[in-house]
């Protein structure tokens, strides 16, 4: 159980983190 909660919130803030870069490479672009 905590094993996979711990995958599941891993995976969530990789996620997120790579929406992040993402959104700022393009917004960066954008912007210049």
């Amino acid at each position: 159980m905590l094993f996979r909660a711990g995958v599941v919130v891993t995976v969530v803030i990789a996620t997120g983190l790579s929406l992040a870069a993402v959104a700022a490479f393009l917004l960066r672009r954008l912007r210049f």
